[in-house]
């Protein structure tokens, strides 16, 4: 409409021009001629693009005319098209892309705009095989705009199918093309998908374990599909005994178990992922991981002389909350007690609090393992150094910490070093009876009072570079507890332990020598607690099922209420 209105706008200019040298003509009669000061007109409506028009008076010459110059007029004038919406259907995607039977299946559509035109009102429509599911409606869509929709199938049929979106499926809007208003894609549905269970990945620590070390497996279970598997059981084992089992309900798990370094040679761990077929699975020949690993021989070595007045430089040193080292017992013999140690007695460096706060405190222990149930812990040794930069620091108090395997405290005595090299607190007195795997641990902390200078002392602990044991772990303090295996250098800590009672009764858990209310408390603080548990106490977990502390545990400790058993001389 709007270019014909340019047309006639035109025509009617030039007709004015035409009657304008009309009113110059003079009749001689009214047959055929004009009078002066008439005129006449005509429209003629052009619609090609790009054209001309031309006009001529009196092309026969009959009229006898002042001018015979000036009656013909011609135009130039240009008729372009007329801009239209463009709307397109630009893509369909959808998830899962590899979808089964019985899935939730989510369309992405995507309608776009091309022309800079806006589009008033319109319709979408989508289809399944041909089947109309739903329709959206847009008040309009700005040039250049594009919207994107959404809408669910659960799918139905194994095979192939299709989707299919139509634009403006009602024609309600007048555009440059009308024939590319629809997409049709197509997609496959497969049969209905089954969970999928694995074991991904196992390791344990530490890597290379001697006769005696407690080994930490710890292995992940996860569900390879994203379908809900619902509970299951994972047994693990090592040398094809059963060590444990554990209920599974979420679809990625990551469980710890435990097992004490039973025979030097090659040895097998094997973890069974829904060992009692409780869920139907996608496959079902990935459910078994299985690998070796070797126990190394404990060799006894030569108990070290001790050395006094150690000194050395200074060396920087990470500043952590908390570090445990993990040594092997050294040194065994047929004597009344002996002396736990992995150091070679000579300090290349200085372990301290490392700062001026009087509320930074850092803690080392030394892991020692036992082959003996229990012992008694008679002596502590450290290897502290007297003076820091130039001044005394002997006189500052810190802490001996008697851990469990657990961390669980068993002791705890502050004692203030009155001499440099290797101090001894004698604990003979206090008749601590300590675990096969116990920590021993040295605090060293800043005093409230203050030198002169500003700074604070505190005697600092010795490290052994020479052959490290390559047993140690840094483990952060706060929050979620991380082991970072460390293996460069040996703290000077040690122990000397006596035999104390060997007792053969496996529910003497205290190893004082006799069944009493103090095993049952020590499996009743831990009632109810896995292996995965902070508080599970492996001590306590005496029967079937193992990793899990129940009435099973406390049944088998009431059993040998009241028996005793006779000390030991010798390891």
């Amino acid at each position: 409409m709007c270019k014909k209105i340019v047309i006639l706008a035109l025509a009617i200019a030039m007709l004015l021009t035409i009657s304008m040298a009309a009113c110059m003509f003079h009749t001689e009669s009214a047959e055929g001629k004009l009078s002066p000061q008439a005129m006449t007109s005509s429209i003629v409506l052009l619609e090609r693009q790009g054209t001309s028009s031309k006009t001529t008076l009196d092309s026969a010459g009959t009229a006898a005319e002042a001018d015979e110059l000036n009656n013909k007029l011609g135009l130039s004038f240009t008729v372009g098209s007329e801009s239209k919406p463009e709307l397109i259907v630009s893509s369909i995607s959808w998830t899962p892309v590899s979808s089964g039977e019985g899935d939730r299946v989510t369309f992405s559509v995507v309608v776009e705009n091309l022309a800079s035109v806006d589009a008033g009102g319109f319709e979408v429509a989508y289809y399944v095989d041909g089947v109309k599911l739903g329709e959206w409606s847009f008040s309009g869509l700005s040039g250049g705009g594009s919207s994107t929709m959404v809408f669910y199938w659960i799918a139905v049929g194994v095979g192939s199918h299709s989707v299919m979106v139509i634009v403006d499926v009602y024609d309600e809007v007048m555009e440059e093309d009308e024939w590319n208003n629809d997409l049709v894609v197509s997609f496959t549905v497969g049969p209905s998908l089954e969970p999928d269970l694995a074991v991904s990945s196992m390791s344990w620590t530490p890597v290379d374990p001697i006769e005696g070390d407690r080994v930490a497996f710890r292995f992940t279970v996860e569900n390879l599909v994203a379908v809900y598997a619902g509970g299951f059981t994972v047994a693990y084992y090592v040398d094809d005994s059963e060590v444990g089992s554990h209920y599974v309900t979420v679809s990625v798990d990551i469980i710890t178990f435990y097992w004490d370094a039973v025979g030097v040679g090659s040895h097998s761990v094997m973890v069974v992922v829904d060992v009692y077929d409780e869920v139907v699975e996608e496959d079902e020949t990935n459910n078994v991981l299985e690998l070796s690993f070797s126990v190394h021989p404990n060799t006894p070595s030569t108990a070290l002389v001790l050395a006094n007045g150690l000194t050395s430089e200074s060396r920087s040193h990470p500043q952590t909350t908390k570090y445990f080292y993990d040594a092997n017992i050294r040194g065994l013999s047929t004597e009344s007690s002996v002396e736990l140690l992995f150091d070679d007695g000579g300090a290349e460096g200085w372990l301290g609090p490392g700062s001026s706060s009087p509320l930074n405190s850092h803690v080392w222990f030394v892991h020692f393992n036992s082959s003996l149930e229990s012992t008694q812990l008679l002596r502590v040794m450290f290897c502290i150094n007297a003076t820091i930069s130039g001044q005394n620091a002997l006189g500052y108090p810190c802490r001996l910490h008697i851990m469990d395997f657990n961390k669980s405290e068993i002791f705890l005595l502050e004692v203030t070093p009155s001499y440099g090299g290797w101090f001894a607190v004698d604990l003979e007195s206090y008749f601590i009876v300590v675990p096969q795997h116990f920590f021993v641990g040295i605090e060293v902390f800043h005093s409230l009072q203050e030198t002169e200078g500003g700074y604070v002392y505190a005697p600092v602990l010795g490290y052994d570079i020479n052959e490290p044991d390559g047993k140690s772990w840094w483990v952060s303090g706060g929050g979620e507890i991380l082991w970072i295996p460390l293996e460069t250098y040996d703290v000077m800590i040690r122990a000397v332990v006596s035999p104390a009672f060997n007792s053969p009764m496996s529910t003497d858990l205290d190893g004082n020598g006799k069944v009493d209310i103090l095993d049952i408390a020590i499996v009743a603080m831990a009632f109810g607690t896995k292996s995965e548990d902070p508080n599970y106490n492996p001590v306590a977990d005496l029967a079937e099922p193992y990793g899990e502390i129940n009435i099973a545990d406390i049944a088998k400790v009431a059993r040998d209420y009241g028996k005793t058993s006779e000390p030991i001389t010798s390891l």
